[in-house]
Parts: structure tokens; C-alpha cells; sequence
């Protein structure tokens, strides 16, 4: 009887000294250590998923949400996420018991993008728009302040509402100036992609470069500018005999038909090509259109026309958007290679012309490319 008892007394203590280094820390497996490692387990498993808007918080086998998810699938992605974290700790402290997530909220604004695109157009009487705007209220701003520095243009194309920027009165104020520069040229393009903006364009006026840069110079600090300005002396044309003008007029149709010739010859074959939901021109693909800009310099009258095309996947707006802002790429580039704005029109076609099948990665990859034309324009 006494040894039964000494037995029993012994297993108790046992088992009140287990469980006493569980909740203490002594032993490897305790509470505490399953609970840090848990925490972890948790924190990992989230950030995989890439929900860096969440913030944790670990009581006992409960985790604790808080933070503004993007939208509602993202907050139910991230509770699923947290509970199926685990630790192999056993039955006791071996994995999340309960996700408790009523201090999240969830994102109720517009869509977010990125990149953040935006862009301006001024050539042959018109001013157009294409990209995205933060409010409704910006938005009517922009067109307000377009009517105004441009009351001779007819204003064009659409912005679209989203998410993305971070704070709408600097972006707002830095495009009021990316206006007031455009204003300043005979022609040209302003565009932005988040806190980076590129003026391209041509002017006649030597002061405009040095306008412009004080411009620039009062934007707000996260931005900048970047310009690829043209200045091109005003052309003075001498008074000559009516026989010499029929013949130079005749001279000059034949080469701006052997410059058509020529640039289409360059374009009919030229692939550009880009990565999934990409927008920038590659270095190899860049290298590819010097020699259309080196055949567009020497052909003022030659006009391209730059279609861009996407795969199918991904939504209908979205696509057009996409392949308007490849086909703005590719224009860029031309220009801020020394190509005339005027010479360059930027169209965007979305998924709606295939020329493969969008079933197949490859047939996708052909998809996603750049159509050109070209026209002589008196």
C-alpha cells in the first residue's frame, strides 16, 4: 500500500512538474516557446502570402487580426492563411485554434494600381487624356485646368478613378505643372508612371527649356521630372521662281515616298515585344526602333501610327489601358530619341485583334506586342 502510494505521488508530481515547464519555458516544447514559434508560423504564412497590410497579434493558440486589407477575398485569403499554421508541438499547443479578425476593415475605395499611369497629349488641334486620377474631384480638376491652359484644343479620352497614390494633393499639384509645361510647347506629351513624369515635345523658343525647368523645380520633393525637349529653329523659306517650287515640290513628293518606302520596309518585320502586365521597353527592344527614329528624323513628313495589343487574360478595360501605355512606350522612346511628337500617333487595340491563340503561352506572347503604319502628311 505505502509503495502504491509513493508510486502515485510520484507520477503527480510528475505531471505537475510537466506541466509547470510547459507554461514556464523551461522545456523546449512549453507553452511559451510553442506560442513564440507559432507566432512566427503565423506571421510567415501571411507575409507568403503577401499580406503585409495585416498586423498579429498571438493569444495563446488565437490569433488576433488588425490592418485594412485591399478587399474582402484578400481578408478571408489572409484568416485561411493564419489557421492553417502550425506548429508540431502536439495536441496541446500544435497549431492556430481560432482567427479572430473583427478589428480588421476592409479597403471601400477604388481599385489600386500599379503602376500609377497617367498622360497628356497635345498635337493637331486636340489635347488627350489616358491613365488614372484618385478622385472624382481631381479628375474635374484636371479638365478644369486643361480648359484653361489649352482653350483652343478639343479635350479628349478618358481618366479613370483608382487607388494608388499616396498623397493626392502632391500628385494633383505636380500634374497642374506637367500642364503648364505641356502648354508651353508647339506640341507634345507629358506622362507619368507613380512619382516619375516624362515631358517630351517641340518649341521654337529657346526660353522654354530654362521655363520648364523652374517648373519642374517646384514640384513636390517624391517627384520628378525628366524632359526630352526638341528646340527647332523657325524655318525661313526664300521667295524662288514658280519653276524652281513645281520642281522642288515634285522633288520632295518622291522622297517623302521613298521614306515612306523605306520606314515601312523597317517596321513591317519588327516584333516588340513585352513581359506579362509590362509596360517598359526592354534595352534589346529599344536598340531594335533606332533605326525607325534614324528614318523618322530624316522624314518630317513620314507619320507612324503605334498600335499596342495584349494576350486575353486579365480584364477588358484593363487591357485596353495596358496596351494603350505599351504603345505610349514605344512612342516615348521614339520621341525622347529625337522623333517630332507630331510625327508619332499612340493607339491601343487591347485583346481584340489576335493573331494566335491566347490558349497557349506562346500564342499569348505573340499576342502581346506592337503594330505600326506608316502615311506621308503634307
Amino acid at each position: 500500500m505505502v509503495r502504491a502510494i509513493k508510486i502515485l505521488t510520484g507520477v503527480i508530481v510528475f505531471i505537475l512538474f510537466a506541466i509547470t515547464g510547459l507554461y514556464s519555458g523551461i522545456f523546449p516544447g512549453s507553452i511559451n516557446s510553442a506560442q513564440e514559434k507559432l507566432a512566427a508560423n503565423v506571421e510567415r504564412s501571411i507575409k507568403l502570402y503577401g499580406a503585409d497590410w495585416a498586423d498579429v497579434e498571438m493569444r495563446g493558440q488565437k490569433v488576433v487580426l488588425a490592418g485594412e486589407a485591399p478587399n474582402v477575398d484578400a481578408l478571408l485569403a489572409t484568416v485561411d492563411a493564419a489557421l492553417k499554421s502550425k506548429w508540431s508541438g502536439g495536441a496541446l499547443v500544435g497549431g492556430v485554434t481560432k482567427v479572430d479578425a473583427r478589428a480588421a476593415t476592409v479597403y471601400d475605395g477604388p481599385p489600386i494600381v500599379d503602376p500609377f499611369v497617367w498622360r497628356a497629349t497635345h498635337a493637331n488641334g486636340e489635347l488627350k487624356f489616358a491613365g488614372y486620377v484618385p478622385s472624382q474631384a481631381g479628375r474635374d480638376r484636371i479638365y478644369t485646368t486643361a480648359a484653361e491652359r489649352f482653350p483652343d484644343a478639343t479635350i479628349i479620352g478618358a481618366l479613370e478613378i483608382a487607388g494608388g497614390v499616396t498623397l493626392e494633393q502632391d500628385w494633383m499639384t505636380t500634374v497642374t505643372i506637367a500642364l503648364q509645361m505641356l502648354s508651353l510647347l508647339e506640341a507634345g506629351e507629358v506622362s507619368a508612371e507613380n512619382t516619375e513624369f516624362l515631358l517630351t515635345g517641340t518649341s521654337n523658343d529657346e526660353g522654354v527649356e530654362g521655363a520648364i525647368a523652374v517648373l519642374a523645380g517646384s514640384a513636390p520633393a517624391r517627384y520628378s521630372f525628366e524632359n526630352a525637349l526638341i528646340i527647332v529653329e523657325p524655318e525661313i523659306i526664300e521667295p524662288g521662281p514658280i519653276e524652281d517650287a513645281v520642281a522642288d515640290e515634285n522633288a520632295a513628293v518622291d522622297a517623302a515616298e521613298q521614306c515612306r518606302v523605306r520606314i515601312d520596309a523597317l517596321v513591317s518585320g519588327l516584333s516588340i515585344s513585352f513581359r506579362t502586365a509590362a509596360t517598359d521597353v526592354s534595352a534589346s527592344e529599344r536598340a531594335k526602333l533606332d533605326a525607325v527614329r534614324d528614318a523618322l528624323v530624316v522624314c518630317p513628313s513620314a507619320h507612324l501610327t503605334i498600335t499596342g495589343h495584349t494576350d486575353s487574360r486579365g480584364r477588358t478595360s484593363r487591357n485596353y489601358q495596358l496596351s494603350l501605355f505599351r504603345a505610349d512606350a514605344v512612342g516615348a522612346y521614339l520621341k525622347a530619341a529625337g522623333v517630332n511628337a507630331s510625327q508619332i500617333t499612340t493607339d491601343g487595340a487591347g485583346s481584340s485583334q489576335p493573331i494566335a491563340s491566347n490558349l497557349t503561352p506562346d500564342g499569348r506572347a505573340q499576342n502581346r506586342r506592337i503594330e505600326f503604319s506608316v502615311e506621308i502628311r503634307e
